[in-house]
């Protein structure tokens, strides 16, 4: 598990909803995940790309997250123990009913009838999280299992042992540890959302991945939104041999089950995988996906922790000059889908001027304007172009115009009246020089 810590102080939010407690409807596990059959997860089930996961940029992870619970429903408070991802850090529950929580959908149009809201958030982006159904398989009606949510990570946690105080030295009487002694299942189904921090609109961008971090707890996954399955050409993994425990006296395996579109942890009597490495799996979410949210279900068969991550592929943007100027800002930016790129400075070599921009791409811009590859892009544009490729941009610089020789005359109004007046000048002095001729041919008479 990853271990950064961070503690930020927790605000209430309101959401409306409705609890819908059913005594029967759920008191076995439908949702389909059964932990048995499948394959092992590996390379035959799962894409292993270690260059394209390594391309991916979090932009919401386990860690460093504020976490805000709703108070519409009462949450809880107390602590748990996490030594591997927090130490003792504030815990928001609520426990499950005996029959658990009805779980309702819409079909494929996100959930209605929000039972308990989380939101997730960092700088960036934040998560908006409803657990909308909890499905149990083989556990005591008697029992009192907490569901929750720690302070300074997007960890859901089920089946911990919760502690009344920040030293976590004295447990909270009347809860029921998840133990996977007594082959006892917890199955929640939620709904998250991404959106950007302070915008109302869920995020949507043409690569867009759901993490399933930490597989190896004897937990399960399962995605329901029909155009984010779980299958091998949505599923991405940086290496088969981090999906799978790599000692021999291990017995157990991560398995895939295609037919049902399933994940799950293989466990025995107090023992499962506890692989050291990282066993992530990077989910592509579609359309519908994006705009109403994922809905999925997280299953345990012992006190642990699923996360929620959301990743996505930045764009490469280039910038070039041609051979008569050069780039003196930056030379190239990761811009994440739908945004828009920061633009860079240049300098035109002697005797050249600055003249546009080209795409080495078709570009969209935020007004829907298609800029053809090669054509003019000023400055302005490039700051509006909707990044949705790898894109480089090279300024174009052309001959500065000669400047036009200084005669030391003036272009001034006055000047003007004096050429006017000069040329009136010789227009006149022609005609007396035409006139000239004639005033020879007289005879003039100085006789008295």
């Amino acid at each position: 598990m990853k271990s950064k810590k961070v503690k930020i102080s927790v605000a209430a939010m309101a959401l409306t909803g409705a609890l819908f407690c059913s005594p029967s409807t759920f008191a076995d596990n439908n949702f389909g995940i059964n932990y048995t059959g499948g394959e092992p997860l590996g390379a035959n089930n799962v894409q292993i790309k270690p260059t394209f996961v390594n391309s991916l940029t979090p932009l919401l992870e386990v860690e460093a997250v504020d976490v805000t619970v709703d108070n519409y429903y009462e949450w809880r408070t107390g602590y748990i123990n996490d030594v591997a991802a927090l130490g003792c850090e504030e815990f928001y529950y609520f426990t499950v009913p005996d029959g658990g929580i009805k779980f309702q959908t819409t079909g494929g149009k996100g959930y209605s009838g929000a039972n308990r809201h989380v939101t997730f958030s960092n700088n960036q982006f934040r998560t908006e999280l409803d657990i909308l159904g909890i499905g149990l398989e083989g556990v005591d009606p008697e029992s009192s299992i907490p569901v929750g949510v720690a302070q300074g990570t997007s960890y859901i946690y089920v089946g911990w042992k919760v502690y009344s105080e920040d030293t976590c030295t004295e447990p909270i009487d009347g809860l029921t540890q998840l133990r996977n002694t007594d082959d006892s299942k917890v199955f929640v189904g939620m709904n998250a959302t991404l959106y950007e921090k302070d915008s109302t609109t869920p995020y949507q961008a043409k690569g867009l991945y759901f993490g399933l971090t930490d597989i190896d707890a004897g937990q399960s996954y399962k995605i329901i939104s029909e155009d984010s399955l779980l299958k091998t050409s949505n599923m991405y993994a940086k290496s088969a041999e981090a999906l799978q425990s790599q000692d021999p006296e291990v017995p157990f395996r991560n398995m895939f089950v295609s037919s049902d579109n399933y994940i799950y942890s293989e466990y025995s009597s107090g023992a499962w995988l506890g692989i050291t490495r990282d066993s992530d799996i990077y989910v592509t979410l579609g359309q519908e996906s994006q705009e109403h949210g994922v809905d999925f279900v997280f299953g345990f068969v012992g006190a642990a922790g699923s996360g929620i991550e959301y990743y996505a592929v930045p764009f490469d943007i280039q910038y070039d000059a041609d051979e008569n100027g050069s780039i003196t800002g930056i030379n190239d930016e990761k811009v994440f889908p739908n945004r828009n790129p920061n633009g860079s400075s240049y300098q035109a070599k002697t005797k050249y001027i600055f003249s546009h921009w080209i795409a080495d791409v078709d570009v969209t811009l935020e007004d829907g304007t298609i800029i053809k590859a090669g054509n003019p892009i000023t400055d302005a544009q490039i700051k509006q172009v909707v990044v949705d490729k790898d894109i480089k941009f090279t300024a174009i610089f052309e001959v500065e115009s000669p400047a036009v020789p200084n005669t030391g005359a003036s272009t001034s109004s006055s000047n003007a009246v004096q050429i006017v007046t000069s040329v009136f000048g010789v227009l006149i002095g022609a005609l007396i020089i035409r006139s000239l001729p004639r005033l020879s041919r007289r005879k003039i008479n100085f006789d008295k």
